[in-house]
């Protein structure tokens, strides 16, 4: 009887976790970018850059990504900034998460001296990981992004 449960509950596990896997394989990396970029009133307009420079300017390994979208604002004087990873693994993932969030402390040190106005959005970033997506958003409208991540990732 005890076996039956334990590979009733091993099943259920492995199920569970296909679900989460089916979830993540069907969400796009582009789609979900564009929509955060367009879909917040941001202080720049945003542009988007090339994979390969992003992951220059987030210090994170091309056998990381997978797939990546990554906007900044044009101006240069603003800190706002999309971007959205698609990485190789789970752990991959972590590496990329840890990449983002030094990505945002380094940007409040070039710019607590050179904007400090922006310095607010930094501290509240919206930094999400579903599965082996992790997804950054700086922008000030943090509940707007929340909303248009939720939409995206159900």
């Amino acid at each position: 009887m005890k076996q039956k449960a334990a590979l009733f509950l091993l099943t259920a596990v492995a199920l569970v976790f296909a679900g989460c896997a089916a979830k993540t394989s069907d969400f796009s990396v582009a789609d979900t970018a564009q929509k955060l970029s367009q879909g917040i009133p941001f202080s720049d307009p945003l542009s988007p850059i090339e994979t390969d420079v992003a992951m220059r300017l987030y210090e994170i390994a091309p056998e990381d990504v997978r797939e990546a979208a990554v906007y900044v604002g044009t101006g240069g004087a603003t800190v706002d900034e999309v971007s959205v990873w698609k990485a190789t693994d789970s752990a991959a993932a972590v590496r990329i998460e840890q990449a983002v969030r030094e990505r945002v402390q380094a940007q409040k040190t070039v710019y607590q001296d050179y904007q400090p106005a922006e310095i607010p959005k930094l501290d509240h970033p919206v930094v999400l990981v579903h599965g082996d997506v992790v997804i950054l958003c700086v922008s000030g409208f943090e509940e707007q992004a929340r909303e248009i991540l939720s939409a995206s990732l159900s």
